[in-house]
């Protein structure tokens, strides 16, 4: 029996997907959603986000059986009240989501965490569990 493993790794796909197809969510930022970095040039507001964990449930037999995978959210705007209204978005794009994608099943998507700060603008990060298969 071959060890099958989930396509996890893929989930940064899945997550853009889920961003972009979220007009409440474009409404505010527009195009400005951004895997991992962000170009120095890049104008207010806008969206981050990147893959912060991965954790994988095996059987006793050692087979991989699915993923947990943590993804960071992060919004960031110059306003306080509308990167609030950003995390929002960002929360009903992602929350409760599932099924299949192009590249992976996701069983469920869940907030676990969500943190403010800012110095020069107001940031709102929220952190995502994924379990795919």
């Amino acid at each position: 029996m071959q060890n099958t493993t989930t396509n996890s790794l893929f989930i940064g796909k899945t997550v853009l997907e889920l961003l972009e197809k979220s007009n409440p969510l474009t409404d505010l930022v527009g195009v400005n959603i951004h895997p991992v970095i962000v170009q120095k040039d890049t104008v207010f507001p806008y969206v981050v986000y990147r893959r912060s964990g991965l954790e994988t449930s095996y059987t006793k037999d050692n087979y991989a059986t699915d993923d947990t995978v943590t993804i960071d959210v992060i919004a960031v705007f110059q306003s306080y009240s509308e990167s609030l209204n950003v995390a929002q978005a960002v929360r009903m794009a992602l929350e409760n989501k599932k099924g299949d994608f192009k590249d992976l099943r996701i069983n469920s998507i869940e907030l676990v965490d969500a943190q403010e700060g800012g110095e020069d603008v107001f940031v709102q990060s929220l952190t995502f569990k994924i379990n795919c298969k």
